[in-house]
């Protein structure tokens, strides 16, 4: 099976791993990448994206690589990269190796509050 990433509605990233049919009850599962098994009808009804390239499910304000997502072009994306010159650089999908999501950003992040 070609690898396929999905991007659910509340932002999880992810691929599948494998598919299980389950002949008994006339179910289709699929594996995903956290060891957990979904419904087809479930995956169907939870996941906003599917593309065997993980760059085609990345949107301006993820944060790849460690750095935020601005643009999302046609064949790159282009990030925050205090590095270069003009503070952009764009990266093709071979050079994707983390992602998080503006969602789960969003869950996870933590507010300092000064009293």
């Amino acid at each position: 099976m070609r690898k396929i990433f999905y991007r659910t509605k509340d932002g999880r990233i992810g691929h599948i791993v494998g598919e299980i049919k389950d002949m008994a009850f006339d179910n289709k599962y699929f594996e995903l990448d956290d060891g957990t098994f979904m419904k087809y009808e479930e995956f169907l009804d939870s996941v906003f994206q599917t593309s065997p390239e993980i760059m085609d499910l990345i949107q301006p304000g993820d944060i790849v690589n460690d750095k935020l997502v601005l643009k999302h072009l046609k064949h790159n994306i282009s990030v925050v990269n205090s590095d270069y010159v003009n503070g952009v650089q764009l990266l093709s999908n071979d050079e994707i190796e983390s992602v998080v999501s503006k969602e789960e950003y969003e869950k996870v992040k933590y507010y300092v509050r000064y009293e």
